[in-house]
């Protein structure tokens, strides 16, 4: 079984020798979030569940002076051990989910990230075995005023 952080560093080694365009095959988006703005997205064939093996992007920038934040409710991935199988990754610091200190998601839970600049973005890495899964989420353009607390 392929452990959460072999896989994290076999997209990381994969993404420096190929596009992640080339790696992301199931859906990749860009998305500007107007001053104030909301945007909705799910997982790929929402409300049924993703299929095996689906690999997906969501890129969102905000304003300069703003923030993204990220809202996911309802989470439904398989779990497993260290999310081994499924998992959802989220980088608030640069906007790429597959650098070093992105946030690992899995199982049934909610998320609710505030970039730490103007981008967040989230990854949808599916084991081939997946039995798949399903989420909603919403990112939201806030003004950036960082606490200790977030």
């Amino acid at each position: 079984m392929i452990s959460a952080i072999t896989l994290l560093l076999c997209v990381n080694l994969a993404s420096s020798i190929l596009p992640l365009s080339l790696l992301v095959r199931d859906c990749d988006q860009v998305e500007k979030i107007d001053i104030d703005g909301v945007t909705s997205f799910m997982n790929p064939n929402f409300p049924s569940s993703y299929n095996p093996g689906t690999i997906c992007r969501w890129v969102f920038e905000c304003h300069v002076g703003y923030a993204c934040r990220l809202i996911c409710r309802s989470i439904g991935l398989p779990l497993s051990e260290n999310c081994s199988m499924d998992k959802i990754l989220v980088s608030t610091q640069s906007g790429d989910p597959t650098v070093d200190g992105s946030r690992v998601y899995c199982g049934g839970m909610t998320i609710n990230a505030k970039s730490e600049g103007a981008r967040i973005s989230m990854m949808l890495i599916a084991s081939e075995s997946s039995l798949g899964g399903r989420f909603m989420c919403t990112v939201r353009s806030e003004p950036a005023i960082y606490s200790q607390r977030e």
